[in-house]
């Protein structure tokens, strides 16, 4: 049997949890939305997902029933998480690479090098 001061300890299921995921939603589906109907292009990309995340992230924190210091060990253990780490590291250089390619002409090299053979003699 177990003690009845350890099952008190345990959260129960609650739909508040979904208010963070919510509010990245609302932030980066609204805002996107919102400049998509001003007629902004790529209205979508104007708020990065990284930023709109942030509000999020801090209202969870601050609905964690756990003391600051216990809820960011939490987070920063869920956020460590090896395959949250490699696909971290992959988005990251996925995103380097493209910026040198473009800088150093790679982008405009492979293009003309695909258009070579079509060019008239």
């Amino acid at each position: 049997m177990s003690n009845p001061s350890e099952t008190s300890r345990h959260a129960s299921p609650s739909a508040i949890a979904l208010l963070p995921l919510l509010v990245f939603l609302a932030l980066f589906i609204g805002v996107g939305t919102y400049l998509s109907l001003q007629g902004v292009e790529f209205a979508f990309y104007q708020l990065p997902a990284p930023i709109a995340v942030l509000p999020a992230i801090v209202l969870a924190l601050v609905l964690s029933k756990e003391t600051l210091n216990k809820a960011l060990e939490q987070f920063m253990k869920g956020v460590g998480h090896p395959d949250i780490i490699a696909m971290c590291m992959i988005y990251l250089l996925a995103g380097a690479f493209a910026t040198v390619a473009k800088a150093s002409g790679g982008v405009d090299a492979t293009v003309n090098l695909a258009y070579l053979p079509f060019l008239p003699v």
